[in-house]
């Protein structure tokens, strides 16, 4: 999830399931392109988005990263059969 390249074009970061970012490297030559083995590099909190990736690379490399936490004392409520109860 949430593509990121490199600003040299030669890496391709993105984010996996577990919330942690991850390496691969792109080459290109004439019509062809090698994938290389991926890496892990970090744990985030960083959350899927819509609106593009909840972090970016700079061009030396460095990333920001916008972590996410919630904290919440309030109780979470499961509504069944909503639809029916608007209807009533």
């Amino acid at each position: 999830m949430q593509p990121v390249w490199a600003k040299d074009g030669k890496h391709l970061y993105y984010l996996d399931a577990r919330q942690q970012v991850n390496v691969v490297d792109i080459a290109t030559e004439k019509d062809s392109v090698q994938i290389g083995k991926w890496k892990a590099l970090f744990q985030t909190s960083s959350m899927p988005s819509i609106n593009g990736a909840g972090y970016d690379v700079t061009g030396d490399g460095r990333f920001l990263v916008l972590n996410w936490a919630f904290e919440s004392a309030a109780p979470l409520t499961l509504v069944e059969n909503w639809q029916g109860e608007i209807k009533k």
